[in-house]
């Protein structure tokens, strides 16, 4: 829930609690849901800024965060392939 609120933020202090968040602990499963929601979330923020971090979860070994992961990158894609 708190990962869903902050992605419809758009302060530079939510989205860099967002991007920290994408390193949380996966060793607990609620940590695991929570980084899950967090790639969602820097999708729907489609802020470049957040790349970085949305790279490094493609890597996770669990699979529906690396899912999130590609769906936000390509979220982010879309807007910059329109500025061309």
């Amino acid at each position: 829930m708190a990962a869903t609120r902050l992605g419809a933020s758009t302060t530079e202090a939510s989205l860099n609690v967002l991007i920290e968040a994408v390193g949380l602990d996966p060793d607990n499963l609620f940590n695991r849901i929570t980084r899950r929601k967090v790639l969602e979330a820097l999708g729907r923020r489609k802020d470049i800024r957040a790349l970085p971090a949305l790279f490094k979860a493609l890597s996770f070994d669990d699979e529906p965060a690396v899912v999130n992961a590609g769906e936000s990158i390509a979220q982010l894609a879309a807007p910059v392939a329109g500025e061309q």
